[in-house]
């Protein structure tokens, strides 16, 4: 979908943003928490349509 399209160029922008601030360790655990995040939603979105 478009909304989620915009989020996502958002979130890249964010990325790219934090990688030129912070230590490269750090970015790969926000990396990983991010997408972990994203996954957790994702997943509640299912359940919220199959309960319907």
């Amino acid at each position: 979908s478009g909304r989620l399209r915009h989020w996502l160029e958002k979130l890249q922008k964010a990325m790219g943003t934090v990688t030129r601030l912070v230590p490269q360790e750090s970015t790969a655990c926000l990396r990983a928490t991010t997408i972990l995040n994203v996954l957790q939603v994702l997943d509640d979105l299912r359940c919220a349509a199959l309960q319907d």
